[in-house]
């Protein structure tokens, strides 16, 4: 993602696996902003949910890539690898596939709809 957008619409990327460049903001909500990095990086995003302060911080840090900009605000408890990988769709298709099969991965994943749907503004989990 140039700087330019990335600033535009409050965005840092942060990896990209194949197809698909794993997008830290705000707003996961926000269709324009989805469709505008799809268009210009012809990639599929996928969000990862950044707290707005972090995330201005992250923009702020001139010269500093994505991954650096995390490590220095969370600590370094993070490890991102920004790194081409070489699955093959159907190797990545199937270990999707596993993955979004788990009960707990479906569990949240209808938890998520349904508070966007809702337009809650919080989840609490025990």
């Amino acid at each position: 993602i140039d700087a330019k957008l990335a600033h535009q619409y409050q965005v840092v990327a942060l990896a990209r696996r194949g197809s698909r460049l794993f997008v830290g903001g705000a707003d996961p909500t926000d269709l324009e902003v989805i469709e505008r990095i799809k268009f210009a990086t012809q990639l599929q995003p996928e969000w990862v949910i950044v707290e707005h302060d972090k995330l201005v911080k992250m923009l702020s840090q001139s010269g500093a890539s994505a991954t650096e900009a995390l490590e220095s605000i969370a600590g370094g408890e993070f490890d991102f690898d920004i790194a081409e990988d070489d699955a093959t769709p159907k190797q990545e298709a199937a270990e999707l596939a596993d993955v979004e099969d788990a009960p707990v991965v479906r569990f949240l994943q209808k938890m998520l709809v349904d508070a966007i749907n809702l337009r809650a503004s919080d989840l609490h989990f025990e």
